[in-house]
């Protein structure tokens, strides 16, 4: 594994672990950190987080109006 990826992505990987918490740490982990793709996590993230706001905002609107609507429809 470190000829493979080099020693520095091993330590990360190892640290990455360590300050996570993680109760056990074995081979199995440390090479699934080193050899996922982390410019593709972050794009895949982004673009959720770029959902969950759309939905968000729109949902908000939703309630905006609702409100409108009753204090509308309730003479004062």
């Amino acid at each position: 594994m470190v000829a493979e990826n080099g020693p520095d992505k091993v330590r990360l990987a190892i640290e990455k672990l360590v300050s996570i918490n993680c109760l056990s740490i074995n081979t199995d982990k440390i090479k699934l950190l080193v050899q996922r793709d982390e410019a593709k996590i972050v794009s895949i993230t982004c673009q959720k987080d770029d959902q969950i706001e759309s939905y968000s905002r729109q949902i908000a609107k939703n309630y905006a109006q609702l409100l409108n609507f009753a204090t509308a429809e309730r003479p004062v």
